[in-house]
């Protein structure tokens, strides 16, 4: 089966991915891929804002923007900064997050049409249990799922995208960074047509295979942004606080961390964490000794 072949190339690159000490691209293509992620939402839900002016919005250049453009968008950024939060099987969560999303845009934001909260608990169940079911297509299947029973009176495309987002990070972290909603808006004729295909068929399997292609091509373009980046002194900062935690240790303990960093790269880094008020200090010149606050 094709997706069978799909699937197992995705493993095999995240397999080769987690090794990573930082898999992640540096922060300011973090932050251009959670605006593009929060843009291709809202276009594919019908926005008609470029690129190019929902960055602008996100800036807060709000003048030229409708008050309806201005919080599809500020919704959908917050929905998916919030993403890593939600528990994906708590119904609780999975409703709080339509409520970000469609806050002030629906009197309904947060609460499913009469008589369709059996089937949100149904879908959230059934695929809570799918143990046998792979976690990367578990959240396929999720997707597909929450669009075919259309559980509340707006936003259920955007709520699957989102929720597809929060269940991919759980099947690996390396899923936050990679581009799947902006690769959805480009191929969104195709994205559309497997839906329509899965939906006449009554069978999941054209979209499953569209979003298998999606996901390879995602991690094809992280991989081109991971290969780029950089390792920055807050980089390097960050691994040492997961490292150290509270405990006290030197300039060479830092450097320890870090075999190929300079003496002077460690001082820089250390002077600039005391500076940002990030690490506390005692002693004196070589005896000096570090704890992050």
């Amino acid at each position: 089966m094709r997706a069978a072949g799909r699937l197992g190339e995705i493993e095999r690159r995240l397999g080769g991915w987690d090794a990573l000490q930082e898999p992640a691209p540096p922060l300011n293509v973090q932050a251009s891929n959670r605006v593009q992620a929060s843009w291709a939402t809202v276009s594919l839900a019908g926005s008609e804002l470029s690129l190019a002016q929902a960055s602008k919005l996100l800036e807060g250049k709000r003048g030229l923007f409708s008050a309806r453009e201005i919080l599809e968008l500020e919704n959908a950024q917050r929905a998916y900064e919030r993403a890593g939060d939600w528990e994906p099987w708590q119904e609780a969560h999975l409703l709080e997050a339509h409520r970000v999303l469609l806050d002030v845009l629906s009197p309904d934001a947060g609460r499913p049409r009469k008589g369709q909260q059996g089937a949100l608990r149904s879908l959230l169940r059934a695929s809570r249990e799918a143990s046998d079911v792979p976690p990367i297509v578990s959240a396929i299947l999720f997707h597909y799922e929450l669009r075919r029973i259309r559980p509340f009176s707006d936003g259920n495309g955007r709520l699957a995208r989102l929720w597809q987002h929060a269940l991919l990070r759980r099947a690996s972290p390396l899923f936050e960074h990679a581009p799947v909603e902006s690769l959805l808006r480009e191929q969104q004729a195709q994205y559309l047509a497997a839906y329509k295909a899965a939906t006449r068929l009554g069978s999941p399997d054209a979209c499953l295979e569209h979003s298998l292609d999606i996901l390879l091509l995602a991690l094809q373009r992280l991989g081109a942004q991971l290969r780029g980046r950089a390792e920055t002194a807050a980089d390097r900062l960050a691994k040492a606080r997961r490292a150290l935690a509270k405990r006290w240790f030197s300039r060479s303990g830092y450097l320890a961390l870090f075999p190929e960093l300079s003496t002077a790269s460690a001082s820089r880094d250390l002077a600039h964490a005391l500076a940002e008020r990030s690490l506390s200090s005692r002693g004196q010149r070589r005896l000096t000794e570090y704890r992050f606050r």
